[in-house]
């Protein structure tokens, strides 16, 4: 309901045209919606079992054509894979390889966990390829919060040494992640392109809030970029963050739905990981906690969608 009064805030602030071609966004918008009304009809377990396999079967494919797009071009450039956009390919990455290791903690057979433990591997190098910081952080921080809530003690070990281990030694990392958190550019040669990523987003996210307190109950649909320039923010970009973005068209009352939303989906994810010894209710559970955290740090610093009216994404 307040994406739809959000997209008519659109054509009344700015006009009926502008509107509708946002509408291929807004769908992309309420694309879990749907899903999730689609996976309410399935009662069977072994429906519930092949969902979730096939999720496991998409994520490593994308996260395979993400990792080969990154070797067939090299350090010169961040790739995107099927979504032709780094910072979208690298949460997408954080969100759903907390699945991968879930189905390997919840798994007993050894060579399907030896399988999935390739499945991980390959959605750790093609977080690596997109560059993305935001995503990296989030990719960590969704593995860590499944293997903590785990109950193998040797996963727990594992996750938990690489990120020490990771945060210790960076040098370990190739240089073409490691290079853009010390503000450099993929070559290795100095450049102000990281830093100057970062201090977009300052200004960005500061001119929003002056669009927040100036439009308690939005600026509508897709009109984030259209506005940003009037703020004092960088012309014609997005917001880098999810948060302030669903703050900023929708207004406060959108924020407010949409973290209810998350703490709903994070609510049910924890009942199902402490209150059920069933092996996919337990999946599921570890899937849904995990995932959640690293979407929610990975989006913290980029926005889930494109606007089609040009918005740049940096």
């Amino acid at each position: 309901g307040i994406s739809v009064f959000a997209v008519f805030l659109s054509a009344l602030l700015q006009s009926a045209w502008f509107a509708w071609e946002e509408l291929p966004a807004l769908k992309r918008w309420l694309d879990p919606l749907i899903l999730y009304f689609l996976a309410t009809r399935l009662k069977e377990p072994a429906d519930r079992l092949a969902v979730v396999h096939a999720i496991l079967l998409g994520t490593t494919l994308f996260a395979a054509d993400l990792a080969l797009e990154g070797a067939d071009i090299g350090d010169i450039i961040r790739v995107g894979g099927g979504m032709s956009q780094a910072n979208s390919a690298a949460a997408f990455i954080a969100a759903y390889a907390p699945l991968v290791l879930a189905i390997g903690v919840t798994t007993q057979v050894a060579w399907k966990k030896l399988v999935v433990l390739g499945a991980l591997f390959v959605c750790f190098w093609a977080e690596i390829q997109t560059v993305s910081r935001a995503g990296f952080l989030g990719f960590g921080v969704g593995l860590v919060v499944v293997s903590s809530l785990s109950r193998q003690t040797l996963v727990k070990l594992a996750v938990w040494g690489l990120a020490v281990l990771m945060l210790a030694a960076p040098v370990i990392l190739p240089d073409k992640l490691t290079s853009r958190f010390e503000g450099k550019d993929m070559q290795g040669i100095d450049s102000r392109e990281a830093e100057a990523s970062a201090e977009g987003r300052t200004i960005i996210w500061e001119g929003a809030l002056s669009m927040v307190l100036s439009n308690p109950i939005g600026v509508g649909f897709g009109a984030f970029p259209l506005k940003i320039g009037e703020y004092g923010g960088l012309a014609k970009r997005d917001a880098h963050n999810m948060y302030l973005l669903v703050l900023a068209e929708m207004g406060y009352l959108g924020l407010l739905i949409f973290l209810a939303m998350l703490y709903r989906i994070g609510e049910r994810g924890w009942q199902s990981l402490s209150h059920s010894d069933d092996f996919m209710a337990r999946r599921v559970g570890l899937a849904l906690v995990g995932g959640l955290a690293g979407l929610m740090v990975a989006r913290s610093f980029s926005e889930p969608r494109q606007s089609s009216q040009g918005a740049s994404s940096h």
